[in-house]
């Protein structure tokens, strides 16, 4: 990955801000000076099937982050969406990599490179099956939130306990997509 830096100042106008502002520059292998006025996220500081890997797994969180204080009902919908893409992006990418192995003259296909690229494959499936096994289901009833004697509901004690859920399957969601080992 490429070294980011800080400016704190700008000293004229560039891509991203002002004179005086402050922002972050970087340059890709093989690419141009790329400037953001917050700090890059892995997906942006480097290109090609590693930068597709990262932006999916930063989708994963991203959508994650954005069920803050939903119902359980939604959440369920949502996150079964969220972690379908995610695994639709880790198969289609490992499936590059088998291509690129197969598409290698076969004296290279035995060489460390096409190793690499297989073990990449199979650690994106892996990957995408370990997404697929965290248990989403939600069993919160919105029953039990409601006051017997005047059935009163208790909203904010049922958003409390789907956002507790909900950071729960969440750190499991996490932990299932930074299997991915990225060898190169």
């Amino acid at each position: 990955m490429p070294r980011v830096i800080h400016v704190k100042k700008a000293r004229k106008d560039n891509p991203c801000c002002k004179k005086g502002e402050s922002y972050y520059h970087w340059t890709p292998f093989r690419s141009s000076t790329r400037y953001s006025k917050t700090y890059p996220r892995a997906s942006q500081t480097c290109g090609g099937k590693k930068s597709q890997i990262y932006a999916a797994q930063e989708q994963l969180e991203d959508g994650v982050e954005n069920l803050r204080f939903v119902d359980a009902d939604q959440a369920n919908s949502d996150l079964e969406t969220i972690v379908q893409e995610c695994c639709e992006s880790f198969r289609e990418i490992g499936e590059e990599y088998t291509d690129g192995v197969q598409n290698m003259p076969e004296g290279l296909q035995q060489g460390e490179q096409a190793m690499n690229m297989e073990e990449m494959a199979g650690s994106l499936e892996c990957a995408a099956d370990s997404l697929e096994s965290v248990e989403i289901e939600c069993d919160i009833d919105k029953a039990d939130h409601t006051d017997d004697d005047d059935d009163e509901f208790d909203e904010e004690g049922y958003l409390e306990e789907c956002q507790s859920w909900l950071d729960g399957v969440g750190e499991e969601l996490m932990t299932a997509a930074q299997e991915v080992e990225i060898l190169f």
